[in-house]
């Protein structure tokens, strides 16, 4: 039995993908506009917007700490997949993207999973 993802297509991924949900900028040619990155692997992701585009347009996807170049390889449903022709380390771009409470690092200090002294007394800005 193949497996499908949301998209309905058959899953031939070959990197695990971290479901997430981040703020980021699209860029196609001279236009921009924000979109939310719904998952993401090494070799890709779904964004939650669609508009204007089409499957084989090459994109910039931008966030905090993150650029890289991607094409789109299908459209479905206000939804897109991308590839990205390097690979990405997902676990990077959402540590460094997804809002993180402001009393996490005080929390973390206190129960002792991190060194106190390398932790920011406030998350990074």
């Amino acid at each position: 039995m193949t497996s499908q993802d949301r998209s309905g297509l058959p899953e031939r991924r070959r990197h695990p993908r971290f479901t997430t949900e981040f703020s980021a900028e699209l860029i196609r040619g001279q236009q921009s506009w924000p979109i939310v990155v719904g998952d993401i692997s090494a070799g890709g992701a779904m964004l939650n917007d669609n508009r204007g585009l089409a499957v084989g347009d090459w994109i910039m996807l931008k966030a905090r700490r993150f650029e890289a170049e991607a094409r789109i390889m299908w459209l479905l449903d206000g939804v897109c997949g991308i590839r990205f022709p390097e690979a990405v380390d997902p676990a990077e771009v959402i540590a460094n993207n997804v809002p993180v409470p402001d009393d996490l690092w005080s929390r973390m200090k206190n129960i002792g999973r991190v060194d106190a002294a390398t932790v920011p007394d406030k998350k990074p800005g």
